[in-house]
């Protein structure tokens, strides 16, 4: 790319347009597609990497994106960028290794740096990382515990609530994620160095070629809350410009939160949007978004006016309960509010109250989609009108049993204190909590036939010991 020829070659005026052409013609026409496959995918990969004041760079990306809706050539485009990224890591790690060794250091098989010279290991004997790292440095809170570390994120404009009975549904946003970390000065250092390139182009390099517009920061043990509040407000400003959500507070946050686990219970993709992140990435994505609600619930002193909203939800009249599955703040939403701001005994307690709210929204929004104030239909229906809403309790469920079945609530702290102070000390533990829960959601929920073997399976069987009339029973209960 140093070469006279090649910079000739970028600034040629028609190279533009005929990358544009070329995207054009290629975009579902497989002919066309195998035909610039063949023979051009390696200077288009190359372009790609370019940076330039004419967006080819861009412009060659947007073709390549075309060309793998064609199976065939985007094995190839992938093999390629597969190719690229091993050279650059191969070298970058050659010279990494060069520069430790004259400082009389090296790296372990874990890529984390270690000391040889007896002279510095007595000097400074280094840590080695165990929770989160920076996909860039390498290093997380415990080398580096006063930079505050970020997850990449892709935040989609949508409604709150598909189902809302209203001329002008509420609007928020659902947030995904390929679960890329980044010490923020890394990310604002890789931007800068970008030449060119806008900050999100360039972000989604270091996010596995993800698309992302946003920067969720993880509040470390030993992170000041200034440093940690000002890299909140900027990711506050990032939702800002991507939604159109002018002031997203904690209720947003907590919406977000219940259309994530909103997508694991319809088993929808994660990826749709972004291009990348799977179930385990978003699974390890939960708790981060749940910290950035409590933080805003906790410093705001809202914890005791939401457990009063919560509690007049639970209380609220049976002839109301109809009305409330068309609302934003309905069974889903005070279910995922509950998670924040319940210990895990009221939830024990009071869990069978938000089942109850969850499967009349199931029966409800299935036989009157469009929004009634009584229920017509009171049969029971097959096992997968109720499915999706099952598996989003059972998944909260898991999550009070297996994330946050350490969490201790001390003296006067409240249960959302004591949460969000688990979540800012422990990110190992939860990564790996967190992967409990999804295999319990894939292993255990999905499979389930029958709401008998749902309860079975989630503990519920105490409480509900006649699966089988439990919702008959509570269907024929409704006014």
């Amino acid at each position: 790319t140093d070469t006279e020829n090649w910079k000739d070659f970028i600034q040629k005026p028609a190279l533009s347009y005929v990358l544009r052409l070329l995207t054009g013609l290629s975009q579902g026409h497989p002919p066309t597609q195998l035909l610039i496959g063949a023979e051009c995918i390696p200077i288009l990969h190359k372009l790609e990497q370019a940076s330039s004041d004419k967006h080819i760079g861009t412009m060659a990306e947007n073709l390549l994106e075309a060309l793998k809706k064609n199976p065939e050539v985007s094995a190839k485009i992938e093999d390629f960028r597969k190719q690229t990224k091993a050279e650059k890591k191969r070298l970058a790690m050659a010279k990494r290794k060069k520069q430790l060794g004259a400082l009389g250091m090296k790296t372990n098989e874990k890529g984390q740096v270690t000391v040889e010279s007896s002279v510095l290991k007595q000097i400074e004997d280094l840590k080695e990382e165990t929770g989160l790292t920076c996909c860039i440095c390498r290093e997380g809170y415990r080398y580096q515990p006063q930079k505050v570390l970020a997850v990449y994120t892709f935040s989609k404009r949508l409604y709150l609530d598909d189902f809302e009975n209203k001329p002008r549904k509420s609007v928020g946003y659902s947030t995904v994620s390929h679960f890329n970390i980044i010490h923020v000065d890394c990310h604002t250092a890789a931007v800068r160095h970008a030449r060119g390139r806008e900050e999100w182009e360039s972000a989604a390099l270091q996010n596995a070629n993800t698309k992302c517009n946003g920067l969720l920061p993880l509040w470390g043990p030993h992170v000041q809350e200034s440093a940690f509040a000002t890299c909140l407000a900027r990711h506050n400003t990032y939702l800002q410009e991507c939604t159109g959500v002018r002031d997203p507070s904690y209720p947003y946050n907590v919406h977000d939160v219940k259309l994530l686990v909103l997508k694991f219970a319809q088993e929808k993709s994660f990826s749709e949007d972004s291009g990348g992140g799977g179930r385990q990435s978003n699974m390890h994505l939960l708790p981060f978004i749940m910290h950035m609600a409590l933080y805003v619930i906790n410093t705001t002193r809202s914890v005791t006016r939401e457990e009063k909203n919560l509690g007049n939800f639970l209380d609220a009249i049976k002839d109301k309960w109809i009305e409330n599955c068309y609302e934003t703040e309905g069974p889903l939403y005070w279910t995922t509010m509950a998670l924040h701001i319940l210990s895990p005994a009221k939830w024990k307690e009071r869990r069978v109250k938000l089942l109850d709210r969850c499967m009349v929204l199931a029966q409800t929004r299935h036989v009157t989609p469009g929004g009634t104030k009584t229920l017509a239909d009171k049969a029971v229906k097959e096992y997968s009108v109720y499915k999706p809403y099952l598996v989003f309790f059972g998944i909260i469920n898991e999550v009070y049993q297996k994330v946050f079945k350490k969490v201790s609530v001390n003296g006067d702290n409240s249960w959302s204190s004591a949460v969000a102070d688990y979540i800012r000390h422990n990110d190992k533990a939860l990564i790996e909590a967190c992967d409990r829960v999804l295999a319990a959601y894939q292993d255990e929920m999905l499979p389930c036939e029958s709401f008998s073997e749902f309860c079975d399976v989630v503990g519920l069987l105490e409480e509900i010991p006649d699966p089988d009339s439990y919702l008959t029973d509570l269907f024929a209960s409704l006014p």
